[in-house]
């Protein structure tokens, strides 16, 4: 399967690509969608027919639009299977905005919101996706770059840890990478900081972009220092479980050996898969 869309030369290694979440997509999209738009989930080449009176504006979301849903499709389905789709009026909103991604990272995120919103439903509000819609390209990939270093309690809420300790690993990578005042004033973090204390850490577990997670516990350390945190905002959320991450396994290694060192709490390595 292999796609082509206008204005744009099909690449050398433009070969079959996995649509874990094409079925869905087609299952929920096809009643709704242009049969040349939900074409490329089938796998066809859209067969354009140029016309003098095309209208540009059309072509130009039309071609968004089928990224998007190439996004989507190319999502990781969840464990288990939606039992009911969108409503239709989140999915005219959503297309609203779906159509004027013109970014390769933009079309990604509104991709990857189409499939956690289609495989369970409501996950993804109205209100994330009028803040989508206005967000600069930018913005976006700086989120992604700051959303790389978070962590996740077991419920999937991302959070970011706030000390000197953090901060300096993140800049490690990069300065620049720490917008968390941006980030603050546009709603997509919270403002206020909360303190980790023992009161909290019955059965706590933390991980680290699925690749790592710990069990929390207090420390035998008894002159080190609390743990303060930073919650994603719930607009913050949404965006962040869009987004495609890197991983920075060293950053989290890191970090964790010295807060075993210096905090009040101890991090215990899991044997086993973080929790999705």
């Amino acid at each position: 399967m292999s796609f082509f869309f206008p204005g744009e030369p099909s690449a050398l290694d433009d070969g079959p690509k996995p649509q874990p979440s094409g079925a869905r997509l087609i299952e929920v999209l096809g009643p709704y969608l242009d049969p040349m738009i939900l074409a490329v989930l089938y796998g066809d080449r859209p067969k354009l027919h140029p016309s003098s009176e095309m209208d540009p504006m059309k072509t130009f979301k039309d071609a968004n639009l089928r990224k998007v849903l190439v996004a989507a499709a190319e999502a990781p389905p969840p464990a288990e299977e939606a039992k009911a789709g969108p409503d239709l009026s989140w999915l005219a909103f959503y297309l609203e905005g779906a159509v004027l991604a013109a970014e390769a990272s933009v079309q990604r995120l509104w991709g990857c919101l189409l499939a956690n919103e289609i495989h369970n439903p409501g996950t993804v509000s109205r209100r994330t996706l009028q803040f989508l819609k206005a967000m600069d390209p930018w913005e976006i990939d700086a989120f992604t770059e700051f959303a790389a270093f978070s962590f996740s309690f077991e419920s999937g809420w991302h959070f970011m840890i706030e000390n000197e300790l953090a901060h300096r690993e993140m800049w490690s990578y990069g300065r620049e990478i720490d917008m968390t005042q941006h980030w603050i004033n546009i709603g997509l973090l919270a403002p206020e900081l909360t303190l980790l204390d023992s009161v909290r850490l019955r059965g706590l577990r933390m991980s680290y972009q699925k690749q790592k997670s710990w069990a929390l516990s207090v420390a035998e350390v008894h002159n080190g220092k609390g743990l303060l945190y930073r919650k994603f905002s719930a607009l913050g959320q949404q965006l962040a479980d869009g987004l495609r991450l890197k991983t920075f396994n060293g950053f989290a290694r890191n970090l964790v050996k010295g807060l075993n060192e210096t905090s009040r709490l101890h991090f215990e390595e899991l044997n086993e898969e973080a929790p999705s």
